[in-house]
């Protein structure tokens, strides 16, 4: 549960949808959005991929026990 909170309480983690409401943002900001995007779920994929191999690691030394 750990893992989770870190994840979830971790601003770096949080993807702000700030944008979607407010029309009269700087074109600039609205461009980076994607590549914002973009970066976080490549984020959220490789933690979802850490998670997996050590479910799998641990399911495999649990077996062995």
């Amino acid at each position: 549960m750990a893992h989770y909170q870190e994840v979830s309480h971790n601003q770096e983690n949080v993807f702000a949808l700030q944008w979607m409401e407010v029309p009269d943002m700087a074109l600039e900001v609205l461009e980076a959005l994607p590549w914002n995007m973009v970066f976080h779920l490549r984020r959220l994929r490789d933690v979802q991929d850490e998670c997996t191999e050590l479910i799998i690691d641990l399911t495999q030394e649990w077996k062995y026990l």
